[in-house]
Parts: C-alpha cells; structure tokens; sequence
C-alpha cells in the first residue's frame, strides 16, 4: 500500500466509501455541488469545470493509515503520518492584482507546510480565473506564474530539486482555487529530454518562467506513485500542432510516454509506462471535440475508460487545444 493513492469513483458510490473502513483523505468534485453532505473531516474541493463524459465521476484521495484534518489560516487539509493535502481559495472580482494573490498563496503554502512539517511540496493544481484573458496587457497565465515564481524565489525554492510537478487550468466564477499534495520527504524531480525545462522558457512566454517540474516520484515501502503534469503539444518550448487535434493528442501522449521512461531510469525500476490503473485528467479546450479525443485516447493507450476524466476548460497557452495530466501508481509484488 502507497502513503496516499487515487481513484476515480462516480458520485453514487461516494456514500458507501465513507460509510466504509478506508481512510478517506480528500474529494475532489469536478462540476456541480454533489447534492449530498461530504464528512466535515474530510478535505472537500470543488472545481467548477464541465464534465464531458458520463456518469461524472469524482477524484477521491485514500490514505494507508489514519487521517486527521484541520484548518489553519484559511488552508483546510488532512494529513497522516507522511503526507498532507490541502486546499485553498481566493476570490479575485474581475480578476484583479493576480500576481499578488499568487504571490501570498503560494508564499502561504510554502509557509505551512515548512511549519507543519511537511516542507516538500509534491505535485499542484491551479486553477486560474480567465487563464487567457489580458486585463491589464499582460495574459492572467503570465501573471500567475510571475506570482508563483516570486513565491517559490523567496522561499528558496531550488529549481533543479525542489519544484512540484503542476496544472494550470482556467475557470471562471473569478476565483482562484488551489489544492495540493506535500510530504515529509523529498520526491524525485523529472524533467523531458524532449523539452526545455519550463523554468528555463525563454522571455516571451512572460516576464518569469513557469515553475514546475514535469513530474514528481514519490518513493515508498509499498511502490512509488508518479505525479505528471500538466503535458501538452510541446516540443522544446514551441507548440506543434496548431489546430490540429490529433496531432496534439499524439505529441501529448509521447511526453507523457517519454517522462514516464525518465522516471523508469531515475527509479532503475519497470513498468511505468502508462497502464490501464493510471488515472488520466484530460482538459479540452473545445467540448465539440471531446468524442474524437476520447477515441484517439482510447487508441493511444491502454489506460481503463473508467480511470480517465474529461473536462472542457481553457488551457495555459491559447493556441493549446488540450493538455493530459496522471497519476500513475506502481505497487511492490
């Protein structure tokens, strides 16, 4: 048994998991509210995004030991004996001073989980009001990351070692939602030989770079779980593809393929190109596309129909059509 692992479960079943002996550490809904009470001492997040496959389903989180949870300056999280989920959200009306609100999140972030003893932060998904819109002549995705990089660079964030693998996605109901994953020991960071490091980008894509790693391997007793990021169309730093669906969804899959190998040889380990028990988190820019995807998907790959949720949002670059993101769990025999 990993630390923390993840599944995807359709609503009706959430009931009777809580109602079970597993160790519930977070539930994350994507859509609307679910129209029953989610345990008070549960993590619950709720994404305001458009499922585009049914039934929806809902991520949910499990720990292999007890769970507790808490809430501490405006953080909510639950955590055991190695790691720690949590959860944050800020209203930004009209989606003003974006940098500044990154800024003190993830300064707050970094603050918490350093003083609750859980320093490393694994893998983080943001989700960004009006992603591609430039309020003040700079684009909101640009903004966030210069916030995030100013964060990360006062805490002392070693760029090479310590980044978390990340999502950035749109959503808007003007709120800036962020939930995350951080550990008592370090991960294992990966980057794609593939592309430029993100925080080596080049000016143009905004004043700082992205900063997150490609993905995040956590190593434990029972396996390893390897967090990919948010991966796209992107060879080097440019986009390829442009308005070409399929050919995004190929070039994705061989970045993701290729992380996955990376890992492979950084864990001297098998079998962790992706399997059918991988989870896949698909953003589609363009719902109208969403039946081709998933059968180009189904085509590309052997991970279950089950283990992959479709959502329909505006991704970090406009001239991307979609991006994948997994989790992918490797247990010891």
């Amino acid at each position: 048994m990993l630390p923390l692992t993840a599944r995807y479960l359709s609503s009706s079943n959430l009931p009777e998991l809580f109602s079970s002996n597993e160790q519930v550490m977070a539930v994350v809904n994507y859509g609307s509210e679910l129209d029953f009470d989610i345990p008070a001492n549960l993590v619950s997040v709720n994404v305001p995004l458009h499922q585009l496959s049914a039934p929806p389903i809902t991520e949910v989180w499990l720990s292999d030991s007890d769970v507790k949870s808490a809430t501490s300056n405006g953080i909510h999280y639950s955590f055991n004996s190695s790691i720690l989920f949590g959860h944050v959200v800020a209203d930004i009306p009209g989606v003003q001073n974006l940098e500044q609100e990154v800024e003190e999140k993830y300064q707050r972030i970094s603050k918490f989980t350093k003083e609750k003893n859980y320093p490393h932060i694994i893998r983080i998904w943001n989700y960004v009001p009006d992603i591609n819109d430039e309020p003040d002549g700079l684009e909101n995705y640009k903004s966030f990351s210069l916030g995030r990089s100013n964060a990360f660079e006062d805490q002392n964030i070693d760029m090479v070692r310590d980044l978390p693998a990340a999502s950035a996605l749109g959503i808007k109901n003007g709120k800036l939602i962020i939930y995350f994953i951080a550990s008592k020991s370090p991960g294992s960071q990966i980057e794609n030989p593939r592309q430029v490091n993100a925080y080596h980008y080049p000016r143009k894509y905004g004043p700082k770079s992205p900063s997150f790693a490609r993905a995040n391997i956590m190593t434990s007793k029972g396996g390893y779980i390897n967090y990919v990021s948010g991966t796209a169309s992107i060879v080097g730093h440019e986009t390829l593809h442009t308005d070409d669906i399929e050919g995004q969804l190929k070039e994705t899959i061989t970045n993701i393929n290729t992380v996955l190998e990376m890992a492979t040889r950084k864990e001297h380990k098998k079998n962790n190109i992706l399997s059918e028990n991988d989870l896949l988190k698909v953003y589609i820019r363009d719902g109208k596309n969403f039946a081709l995807i998933q059968d180009l998907l189904e085509k590309e790959t052997c991970v279950k129909k089950e283990n992959i949720m479709y959502l329909e949002t505006d991704i970090c670059r406009d001239d991307l059509l979609l991006e994948v993101e997994a989790v992918s769990m490797v247990f010891k025999d």
